[in-house]
């Protein structure tokens, strides 16, 4: 028996998981509709975009709580880097705090940038799925 958390979702599953099985939606999508197929009406367009528009802005979440995490982990002293501090490795101590402290932060500054564009996307969707309710087949 698979054990759901209070939403209904496998509380098993990492989130890394999780991410590989969005990123295979989008790429069967892709081949759906690949030279025009997988549509057949207007409204699988408005469809589409409406369920895309979901993904963008759930990304969003999605990027914002693991640059929340990551910024945590780090300032618990949970995250290391791969150049340093093992097997004698230089650098060590306040060096290898400070080189840790500078990847998480451009880290962060990045995924806080991937999450605006996501933002973007998802604005857009909403343009585009204000206009696409509309269509109708002939």
């Amino acid at each position: 028996m698979i054990e759901t958390d209070s939403h209904g979702y496998d509380a098993d599953m990492a989130a890394a998981g999780l991410a590989q099985l969005a990123a295979e939606a989008i790429r069967q999508l892709n081949h759906a509709t690949i030279r025009g197929q997988g549509y057949q009406w207007p409204s699988d367009i408005d469809d589409v975009v409406a369920e895309l528009f979901r993904a963008a802005f759930g990304m969003v979440q999605a990027l914002d709580q693991a640059r929340g995490w990551l910024t945590r982990a780090q300032a618990a002293g949970k995250v290391g880097h791969d150049q340093c501090g093992q097997h004698g490795q230089a650098p060590g101590g306040d060096e290898a705090a400070g080189l840790i402290a500078e990847f998480v932060a451009e880290a962060s500054a990045r995924l806080a940038g991937a999450a605006r564009q996501a933002a973007g996307l998802g604005s857009e969707l909403g343009a585009a799925r204000a206009l696409t309710s509309h269509l109708t087949g002939r």
